[in-house]
């Protein structure tokens, strides 16, 4: 996660953010992208139980979940709180008083410690059905950030003015009641926003100059007398919403608002509009560029009236001065791919978390798709595949890749098949089609670069191999084919189509079936057994890496062709149950820069001393590689092994000795890596020994396979 701007990661949430549900299942994904989560989740927190209350983004909250998450909030000691730069608490005043009463003081308690926590805190709006409720839960608090406060007049103390730092101040808003209260100052030079009743604007009003945005709250008895430094006030003003149940009169204030770009017209109730009659006056706004009209209240929830749907307004509206600010969703494509991709391929190595995520959003989807099936490594044994990649037996997969008609096929760049003998004794038993599935998924991989399919013969037959490859368009990178024994009677006229791609070739091939046709200029990495190197090598020109299987202590036909070949290799990688004997080979490998051992069975011992003496002789020898994947397979629970392994591994770190001559007798020698664990159940499953260096590292098993792939 490191290596992740967390920029990108939260440009990406960000366009969640409207998506509270979607948001939660991210966090659910992967502990790497909690934080991130978490930080837009709080980010914008509403508790009510009225639509018309708050934003219709962030997160919102019905009186009772809001009371649990002040309880956590008021636990955690600002982990969670410093989240928190927008709170709405506005909850009806039916569903405040309805609570019981040993819950309503702790609800209070809890929201006044929460309140203590949150220092980051921009945007508070605090609405209470209580006298003086307001001033107690702010006692002790300070938001040194607070830009923005709303709340009840009903709610204060006579006796107290604004309870907050008021220095920062640009947005003030404040619910008045019919009855008169005094009203408490405002101090901030730099506010921006004022919203209150008559009275309100008619006392701050003409002491803030700053202010150009108003939101007026009309009540039946509203009256203006305009002042000089009133009416300098409004002349100000950019931005005036009105909010009332009345009918909106400005004719009287027109002359004073020739300034006025924004006009907003909005319910506070659920009475019919009458647009001619009201809104005749706006054309006296000559310098008016958009006006708003917003009856939110009307689509509250439950709000079911037959009359009242009809005489509603179809359409979402847009509207001002932060009390109702409608997000819409961004377009996908405004969104670099990059940035999305590199965010879902930090979690390439998570396929529950992946998938988790794909169910976020549709946004997130196609990008998960085309991680979650890019490399698909289907196999049940742990010595089969590069050890970074995911692991599936679920022939489920197999049949949706078949049935994608490509949409989802077209995604696989790396398919890697190699089941046990048991896996295919179960697939035949549970999964009949599966064979047609696979066969039919293959032809749908157009734009497949590496393919694997180990077993073939045994299971399909080799005359089903061309039936495979007919049709197929793939044009391949990579091909790896183990063919067994078992049909002898097969021929195999072509590997694959469209072989002029071809850089790497796996083969091996049964001695009784005829070998297939080749195409191998552009050949750099050849890996079989003898037969394939004697019958493929001579007529490469490029190979420079080199995977010897030895299946048998067999003898090798040492051609002037062949010679050449070997010395024109960087890398070899030599895979066998028996004795690793070098020295035949060692004057034609004088180039070689790294050499790899590995054991392709579980049973034999290694010797050091015996099996790596002829090391030396590679004068150009840069790395040396032990690996024996097979030792360290799934459900290799025999105790008497397990002892084994541990001697085997503790011979390995004792290796410092043969590893410390080799740096003295060989000037360009720079490391030799053993394994000691299962590279795909342990992270760092490999021993390095390194020159200038004492001591020995770990290193990840997905390092060793760059360097040199050993199955």
């Amino acid at each position: 996660m490191d290596n992740l701007a967390a920029e990108l990661l939260q440009e990406v949430i960000s366009h969640l953010a409207d998506d509270s549900n979607a948001l939660c299942s991210l966090c659910l994904c992967s502990k790497r992208l909690l934080p991130h989560s978490l930080e837009i989740l709080y980010k914008t927190i509403t508790i009510t139980d009225l639509d018309s209350e708050g934003t219709p983004f962030g997160t919102r909250l019905d009186l009772r979940r809001g009371s649990q998450f002040f309880i956590t909030l008021a636990r955690l000691n600002q982990s969670l709180t410093r989240h928190v730069r927008r709170l709405h608490f506005a909850p009806s005043g039916l569903s405040f008083w309805s609570m019981a009463d040993p819950d309503r003081p702790n609800l209070l308690e809890n929201l006044t410690q929460s309140l203590k926590l949150m220092v980051n805190l921009k945007v508070l709006t605090v609405h209470f059905w209580g006298h003086g409720l307001t001033t107690s839960i702010l006692r002790g608090c300070s938001f040194p950030q607070l830009e923005s406060f709303s709340t009840s007049h009903s709610d204060m103390n006579r006796d107290v003015k604004h309870p907050l730092h008021q220095s920062n101040l640009k947005q003030f808003r404040i619910r008045v009641p019919r009855h008169g209260m005094p009203l408490y100052e405002v101090e901030s030079s730099q506010l921006m926003l004022l919203g209150g009743d008559a009275r309100t604007i008619m006392t701050v009003l003409p002491r803030a100059p700053s202010v150009t945005s108003l939101l007026w709250k009309r009540n039946d008895n509203d009256s203006f007398t305009l002042t000089p430094a009133l009416i300098h006030g409004f002349t100000n003003l950019s931005s005036l919403c009105i909010e009332s149940l009345y009918y909106w009169d400005i004719k009287a204030l027109a002359p004073h608002l020739q300034s006025l770009r924004v006009l907003h017209f909005t319910r506070d109730g659920e009475c019919f509009i009458n647009f001619v009659a009201e809104l005749a006056d706006v054309l006296l706004l000559r310098g008016l560029q958009t006006f708003i009209y917003s009856d939110q209240n009307k689509y509250k929830i439950g709000y079911v009236s037959m009359s009242e749907k009809m005489s509603g307004i179809k359409g979402s509206s847009t509207c001002l001065l932060g009390r109702r600010v409608s997000v819409s969703p961004v377009p996908m494509h405004d969104l670099l791919p990059e940035l999305l991709y590199e965010v879902v391929s930090h979690l390439k190595d998570d396929r529950p978390a992946l998938c988790n995520l794909s169910r976020c959003s549709k946004r997130l989807l196609l990008a998960c798709r085309q991680t979650l099936y890019r490399d698909i490594l289907f196999t049940d044994l742990d010595s089969e595949g590069p050890p970074h990649l995911l692991r599936t037996t679920s022939p489920k997969l197999i049949a949706v890749l078949a049935q994608s008609h490509a949409s989802i096929a077209h995604h696989v760049r790396r398919f890697h098949f190699a089941p046990s003998d048991v896996l295919w004794s179960l697939l035949k038993l549970n999964a009949p089609n599966f064979r047609e599935d696979l066969i039919a998924s293959l032809k749908l991989m157009v734009n497949l670069g590496h393919l694997t399919i180990e077993g073939w013969g045994a299971q399909f037959g080799f005359p089903n191999w061309k039936n495979v490859i007919e049709g197929c368009t793939f044009q391949l990178e990579y091909l790896c084919a183990i063919f067994d024994a078992v049909d002898q009677r097969g021929r195999i006229p072509e590997l694959v189509p469209n072989q002029s791609q071809l850089r790497q070739l796996h083969l091996w091939v049964p001695e009784p079936v005829s070998f297939p046709q080749t195409q191998s200029s552009q050949l750099t990495v050849l890996g079989g057994d003898t037969r394939t190197i004697e019958t493929v090598l001579p007529d490469t020109t490029k190979v420079t890496s080199l995977l010897w299987e030895r299946t048998t202590p067999d003898p090798i036909s040492i051609t002037t062709t062949l010679i050449q070949r070997f010395e024109d290799l960087d890398t070899l990688c030599i895979e066998s149950s028996y004795y690793w004997d070098i020295k035949a080979l060692a004057p034609y490998l004088q180039n070689l820069q790294v050499l790899h051992f590995t054991r392709d069975q579980e049973r034999t011992f290694v010797n050091f001393e015996s099996e790596f003496v002829d090391v030396p002789q590679l004068r150009e020898l840069r790395k040396f590689i032990y690996s024996d994947q097979h030792k360290y397979k799934l459900g290799y629970t025999c105790m008497v092994e397990q002892a084994r392994i541990r001697n085997i591994d503790a011979s390995k770190f004792k290796a410092k000795a043969l590893v410390q001559e080799w740096f003295r007798q060989l000037p360009h020698f720079q490391a030799a890596y053993f394994q000691v664990a299962n590279a795909v159940r342990v992270k760092k499953s490999f021993v390095v020994w390194e020159r200038r260096k004492v001591c020995y590292d770990m290193v990840e098993g997905s390092a060793i396979w760059e360097i040199s792939p050993w199955g």
